[in-house]
């Protein structure tokens, strides 16, 4: 198997590349000149016009995690003492609420910041006119939490338990 030459723009610690070296050789195509792996279309200054820099091709992990995933619009809006950060179709768990049926519609207008594609307006201390309009699906329990007292040498121990309640919502529209 033969082992690629990596030039890199930046330094990098040499820890990082060992690790680069042992998990990404098997991915990288082997040539017989060296191999420029490029960052941002970086192009090395010591390649001549006629060489063409060979970018090898890295299989890097993919984030699916929703704050890694392009969002086109988002609010964040204050409830209860707490914040939400919320896109349209997101279902989100709020404070209880008796008062409110599933099928019910809820608006928030105490909207702290609003992002339209990548457009981001702050507001001071809300954003005036926006509102989040949300409908409810249900009542929902928490995870069991539970609480022990325990005095030594006194014969006393207690256990209870307590399950919050929420209310879950759908966020049908945001407004600007």
């Amino acid at each position: 198997m033969c082992s690629p030459t990596i030039s890199l723009p930046v330094q990098l610690p040499s820890y990082y590349l060992q690790e680069l070296e042992t998990n990404w050789t098997d991915n990288l195509t082997c040539f017989d000149t060296p191999i420029l792996a490029s960052v941002g279309g970086y192009k090395s200054p010591d390649l001549d016009s006629t060489t063409e820099a060979r970018t090898p091709k890295l299989s890097l992990p993919e984030f699916n995690h929703p704050y890694f995933v392009d969002v086109l619009m988002y609010a964040i809006f204050t409830d209860g003492g707490r914040q939400y950060k919320v896109q349209e179709g997101q279902v989100v768990d709020i404070d209880f609420r008796d008062t409110l049926e599933t099928g019910d519609s809820i608006e928030f207008d105490r909207v702290l910041a609003i992002s339209n594609e990548g457009a981001l307006k702050l507001g001071a201390p809300t954003v005036s006119g926006a509102k989040v309009t949300a409908s409810v699906v249900g009542l929902e329990k928490g995870e069991k939490v539970y609480i022990q007292k325990f005095r030594r040498r006194k014969n006393y121990d207690k256990r209870t338990g307590h399950r919050q309640k929420y209310t879950r919502i759908t966020i049908q529209n945001i407004v600007a």
